[in-house]
């Protein structure tokens, strides 16, 4: 279903960056980015790695971070459990386009596709009021942002076709081999990182850039995707 002008399309995923947290995010994601150039960059949540103090200092780090990011049609972000309504103005005075229970339509020639993006359902909005704000979207191509995989049923139901989240940071603590020994969500392992399908719907969990809690991961690399969009 994917319009012929989106063929070869590139998503730069990211999510958990807790850039106001104690690992210095900045210099490796500089290094990752150097030579990545996309059509689009997509945030999907948890900018903050505090749950005390001033919750708009994680905005200056990202603002830093972003400064490294090259994509063609902007940065468009979401909201995670980490991140609360205070620090929406100040994210998008550093350059995200946040996206809270809204879409924007992404153009190429006469072919679109729909970006959605919904507040949190692990914290913050039930699943059934994100599913009811999701039923008012466009039709189309649908590309939903959500920071938790827990929302999988209601936007299959909803058609779907790209699924792009994270929360879970793969474990961050994981067994040998890379098995989570906690997710953090109430769905399945196989939604809790990687490339997963649900029904018609293709999904993808990004294990994350940041860390948080613990400034430590242990058989769980941190990560920044870059995503193909091809017709089938």
């Amino acid at each position: 279903g994917l319009p012929p002008a989106f063929d070869g399309y590139t998503i730069l995923h990211m999510s958990d960056l807790h850039a106001d947290g104690p690992v210095d995010l900045e210099t490796s994601i500089a290094r990752v980015l150097k030579d990545v150039e996309t059509d689009l960059c997509v945030l999907t949540g948890d900018y903050r790695y505090r749950l005390t103090g001033i919750r708009e200092e994680a905005a200056k780090p990202m603002a830093r971070i972003l400064q490294h990011v090259r994509a063609r049609d902007g940065v468009v972000g979401i909201m995670g459990n980490h991140d609360l309504a205070t620090m929406i103005d100040p994210l998008r005075d550093a350059g995200i386009h946040i996206l809270l229970n809204d879409h924007l339509m992404l153009k190429r020639g006469g072919d679109e596709i729909v970006l959605i993006g919904l507040d949190d359902v692990h914290t913050y909005q039930p699943a059934d009021e994100a599913a009811a704000a999701l039923a008012t979207m466009p039709k189309g191509f649908r590309i939903l942002l959500q920071h938790s995989p827990e929302l999988l049923d209601e936007a299959a139901a909803e058609g779907v076709s790209l699924y792009l989240t994270g929360h879970t940071h793969g474990g961050q603590i994981c067994l040998p081999g890379g098995l989570p020994i906690m997710t953090n969500v109430k769905t399945p392992r196989r939604y809790a990182q990687g490339l997963w399908q649900h029904g018609a719907m293709t999904g993808y969990t990004t294990t994350g850039v940041g860390v948080s809690v613990m400034p430590v991961r242990f058989f769980s690399k941190g990560e920044v995707a870059i995503i193909t969009l091809r017709r089938g």
